[in-house]
């Protein structure tokens, strides 16, 4: 620094008095080091402006990520939606059974892929339920009619059509998203979640709906799973996990499997917030969702592959479904209903404490028979509706509720449950099993008022057991 300093005032050997080389090297010393100070500003400038843009380049590269996967996802959505459609035409003109298998069972399997589709998109909640409410019922519907013998009746074809027609209203909803896409349309940009748990993207869903279709809902679905939905969250409790932490929850979730492939696909940010993944395990796909308050299992869906054929029966089945709900520290669940269709175990597990049913809090499990493997878990009932009730003594006793009962009904067993009324709320009630000229009936009786809450009739087919 002082070398520096001395040449600049000039040849050695210079004839100035030692004051003025005194006052010159302090006047040049301020002047460098307010040369460095402008240089180290300078400098910071830089790297301020570097890591200002660098940041926007970074939050826009986030951005493109996410609204890249949304697409990817809309148009895999798109695709199955259009197969869908197609398949259910050839249903429509086949006079062929195992055509018409054939073509029903590839419906199945593209509203599978559908319905995952569906879940990762930006909708709002009412959205979704709708959307996968069509899917599943439609999925049920054609599935039960898989495992029928005979050759669709007419009426099962009026009913493919209006299936086809709903489907015709879903797919031009998806071609006029395209079309927008195609004029730069962003799917990121348009889904911030109102009050109502809407979104813009949700706007271009609406009118469709399956409500009109009068064929049977599948009691595989079991009572009240249909249920309305609290617009409170009351099931979730806990802090906010971070995406470390869910990751770790799945490789929990596959700690059966070997060298299960976790793979962090996106993140939900609707009604509710999940971390979602894709899963390889065992030749087959999962995709998972786990919500980041409390780093709750929310959704379990699976297709492909086959693990090693074990054939396990309903009851075998039922205590997977439970030991699967303990391992994920879900307490007091229990089977409270299930059924096999076409090698597919279909299982409702409840809170059941102190002998009471919480019908709201149901969380439904498929399982595959032939390898024991859970290829579905749905549970937003309870991450909606699960909480500590309080009021679960009954007004009325059991042999007064008893006598409410029709008298040409013969009441096989009883059970007492809270059930979820028509339009929101919840009831105590006890559940009366009854028969009549060979027909199943359930009857539900407010433990509170004793009055007639509802009728169940129990339908059974060869296409499977249905409710009416």
């Amino acid at each position: 620094m002082e070398d520096k300093v001395k040449l600049t005032n000039g040849p050695s050997g210079s004839n100035n008095s030692n004051t003025n080389t005194k006052a010159k090297k302090k006047t040049n010393t301020a002047v460098l080091v307010l040369a460095i100070l402008c240089g180290v500003f300078v400098v910071g400038m830089v790297t301020f402006g570097a890591l200002f843009i660098n940041s926007n380049n970074l939050a826009s590269t986030y951005g493109n990520t996410i609204e890249s996967s949304y697409k990817k996802t809309f148009y895999e959505l798109l695709d199955n939606v259009n197969d869908i459609e197609l398949n259910l035409s050839k249903v429509q003109v086949s006079n062929n059974q195992a055509l018409q298998q054939k073509y029903l069972q590839l419906v199945s399997d593209n509203c599978k892929y559908a319905q995952n589709n569906f879940g990762t998109l930006p909708v709002g909640v009412n959205t979704v339920n709708e959307g996968v409410k069509f899917i599943n019922q439609m999925d049920g519907y054609c599935t039960s009619l898989i495992a029928s013998d005979d050759l669709l009746t007419q009426e099962e074809k009026e009913q493919i059509s209006e299936l086809r027609d709903i489907t015709l209203e879903l797919k031009a909803a998806l071609n006029s998203i395209v079309t927008k896409l195609l004029n730069g349309y962003s799917i990121l940009n348009n889904s911030d979640f109102n009050e109502e748990g809407l979104t813009n993207f949700s706007s271009n869903f609406t009118g469709i709906s399956s409500d009109s279709i009068t064929y049977p809902s599948m009691i595989f679905d079991g009572p009240f799973s249909d249920s309305l939905y609290n617009r409170e969250i009351k099931g979730l409790t806990g802090e906010e996990i971070s995406e470390e932490e869910a990751t770790t929850i799945v490789q929990n979730i596959f700690d059966d499997f070997e060298n299960a492939e976790v793979n962090f696909s996106n993140e939900t940010n609707g009604i509710f917030e999940t971390y979602d993944f894709e899963v390889t395990a065992d030749e087959r796909m999962f995709f998972v969702q786990i919500t980041k308050k409390g780093g709750f299992l929310l959704t379990l869906s699976s297709y492909g592959g086959q693990s090693e054929t074990i054939s396990v029966d309903v009851a075998g089945c039922e205590q997977l479904a439970e030991d699967f709900a303990t391992k994920l520290t879900l307490s007091d669940m229990q089977s409270v209903w299930s059924e096999d269709l076409q090698g597919i175990c279909f299982i409702n597990l409840a809170p059941v404490i102190d002998d009471v049913i919480y019908y709201p809090d149901l969380i439904k499990v498929k399982i595959e028979m032939s390898t024991g493997t859970i290829i579905g878990w749905e549970a937003q009932n309870y991450a909606y509706n699960h909480t500590e009730r309080t009021e679960t003594t009954p007004v009325i006793g059991a042999t007064e509720a008893r006598d409410m009962i029709d008298l040409v009904l013969n009441i096989n067993d009883q059970r007492l449950c809270i059930m979820p009324l028509e339009y929101g709320g919840e009831v105590l009630a006890y559940e009366f099993e009854c028969e009549y000229y060979g027909d199943t009936y359930y009857v539900f009786i407010n433990a509170i008022t004793g009055e007639e809450e509802r009728v169940l009739k129990v339908v059974a087919t060869d296409e499977g057991t249905l409710t009416e």
